[in-house]
């Protein structure tokens, strides 16, 4: 629907001023001229009356990304009506930013398509949409609008860095505890699931067969994979500045090194209520990813009380423990998870003294960017 604008509000005024005062001073000319003014008015809302009939539709590509990769935004406005269409301007909010994309007047059925390369700027999930389309009139005494299409979201995972793979925690359990989540084609015995074309008759579990009356074979994982947890401090006092997203870094980092490697992972977080996700194989890592993208400082539990809950729930064997500043009650309880886990580091991302060391068999590498931790660990672990 339009209605006067601004400037339309002030034509009209301006017009029913110089009407009155025409008549008031026995003016004719001054009487047409504000009688011209108003027509101009009443003239440009009949023309702008009515909502455009627009096939407008958008696309956002790739659904997820990185910081500092670029989205690409696609528009087409098709014109729906059995006349030309008006010229529209087209805004399309990505976040806190607006795409303008001023869309010229179109024959019936013809298209107009647009492109627009945003950056990502920062990690979140970020709103694309709905689009609001905005008309007037050549004398921009009207003004007109409307929403269409829906809201879209798209992910933006918080920028990683190479981190070489862990160097402990690595060992074969031929019988031990199995993974739905670790792949197939090992020996270890992980359960039975029914036969599929192509697989190896060698595998067929003819008991159970002929219990169930269709065939069924062992499901073999591998579980020589290296299974690392990851506990992200979200306690708000640990960090300064951009402390807490250079630690979302850091952990974001150790998903992507654990999916280049096929490797289990879970990751944990110091608030009570958020679960322990598992991830990182076979493109699950997403899930995780997803998870940083929108963390925020929000923990309740202590560092000490996070990593009790974790090792009553999550077992594994590599700890690796993201936070800010370092007390020493948080060094105890990394030396008491040594005994539970293979191997525990810790990534402290603090203004303070920089370099890497060895308390009570946790090694604690301290940087201030999640660069100079991917330096640091890095350089020991090759």
């Amino acid at each position: 629907m339009s209605r006067p604008s601004v400037s339309g509000l002030v034509l009209g005024a301006v017009g029913a001023a110089l009407v009155a005062l025409g008549v008031v001073l026995s003016s004719p000319p001054m009487v047409g001229i504000g009688a011209g003014l108003v027509a101009a008015l009443v003239l440009s809302l009949v023309l702008s009356a009515g909502r455009p009939r627009l096939d407008v539709r958008h696309e956002v590509r790739p659904e997820r990304l990185k910081v500092g990769e670029q989205a690409e935004v696609t528009l087409a406005v098709t014109n729906a009506a059995s006349r030309r269409s008006r010229r529209v301007i087209v805004h399309e909010p990505f976040g806190t930013r607006v795409v303008t994309i001023v869309v010229p007047r179109l024959d019936p059925g013809a298209s107009h398509r647009h492109v627009e390369h945003i950056d990502a700027t920062e990690r979140g999930r970020i709103a694309v949409g709905p689009l609001r389309v905005g008309w007037g009139d050549p004398l921009g005494a009207t003004t007109g609008g409307a929403r269409l299409g829906r809201t879209s979201h798209v992910v933006v995972h918080p920028r990683t860095h190479e981190l070489s793979p862990f160097a402990v925690g690595r060992m074969r359990d031929l019988d031990g505890p199995t993974s739905s989540l670790a792949p197939e084609g090992g020996v270890a015995f992980h359960t039975l699931r029914a036969y599929a074309p192509g697989d190896d008759l060698r595998l067929v579990h003819w008991r159970s067969s002929a219990r169930v009356g269709q065939l069924m074979v062992r499901k073999n994982v591998d579980t020589d994979q290296p299974n690392a947890v990851i506990l992200l401090d979200t306690r708000a006092d640990r960090y300064d500045g951009r402390g807490f997203d250079e630690a979302v870094e850091v952990a974001a980092s150790f998903v992507a090194s654990c999916a280049a490697t096929n490797a289990l992972v879970a990751l944990a977080t110091a608030d009570p209520v958020a679960p322990v996700e598992r991830g990182a194989h076979d493109g699950r890592e997403w899930g995780l990813l997803d998870r940083l993208a929108v963390a925020q400082p929000s923990g309740e539990l202590s560092l000490p009380a996070a990593i009790e809950r974790l090792a009553e729930s999550e077992s594994a064997r590599s700890l690796v423990i993201v936070t800010g500043s370092v007390g020493s009650e948080d060094l105890e309880a990394m030396a008491g998870a040594g005994v539970r886990y293979g191997g525990v580091s810790t990534a402290s991302l603090t203004a303070g003294p920089q370099g890497v060391e060895e308390v009570a068999g946790a090694v604690v590498f301290r940087a201030r960017t999640a660069r100079g931790f991917a330096d640091r660990w890095n350089g020991v672990a090759r």
